[in-house]
């Protein structure tokens, strides 16, 4: 079941394989044409939609602008999210295996128990973003910005963390994560509980 919202707006810039960069759509535009075979929407502009639920395995987003966005459970499996501005938007339980999300904004968003494994996320930011229980188990987080954010009982086996920034970050709980290469400080908190747990 998929529940969709929002309004269509339209505006024209430099056209993009069908698409105006910078042109408003609905999730239902997006659905219709996603439908229909369509997987490039790269730098449209999707805020505030309803899309519980949808599938949009593989699709292209990247350079787009998806702020605000009710996502849950969402299938996104292999998206293209590169560069995606996500600021403040809900994905709890969303399907994020192997997607691309490199240099994206997804900053105050809510990633509970999202599945991130195998992800791509080089330098994204989740300044206070909640990823509570979420899978990121060989995620690539390199140059990450992790500041304030909660991985309480995330799973990172696997996931790399070189010059990833956990300042104010809570990993209480988490699981199998390195913090070799990872940047912290005597605010981030260890899965232990502990603060500066780890000799500087």
């Amino acid at each position: 079941m998929v529940f969709l919202s929002g309004t269509f707006y339209e505006r024209e810039f430099q056209p993009i394989r069908g698409l105006w960069l910078g042109e408003r759509m609905t999730l239902a535009d997006i659905l219709t044409a996603y439908a229909a075979g369509k997987r490039d929407f790269r730098g449209i502009t999707l805020e505030m939609q309803t899309g519980f639920e949808c599938d949009l395995r593989g699709a292209d987003f990247s350079d787009g602008c998806l702020d605000n966005s009710y996502l849950a459970y969402a299938k996104l499996q292999r998206a293209n999210l590169q560069r995606t501005q996500l600021r403040l938007s809900e994905l709890s339980n969303a399907q994020l295996q192997a997607a691309t999300l490199d240099r994206a904004d997804l900053s105050g968003s809510n990633l509970a128990y999202t599945n991130l494994n195998g992800a791509s996320l080089q330098g994204v930011n989740l300044t206070e973003a909640n990823l509570y229980g979420a899978n990121l188990q060989r995620a690539d987080l390199t140059q990450a910005n992790l500041t304030g954010a909660n991985l309480t009982g995330a799973e990172l086996t696997g996931a790399i963390l070189k010059d990833a920034q956990l300042a104010g970050c809570n990993c209480f709980r988490a699981q199998g994560i390195d913090f070799d290469k990872a940047k912290c400080d005597r605010t981030t908190i260890y899965p232990d509980g502990h603060r500066n747990n780890i000799p500087e």
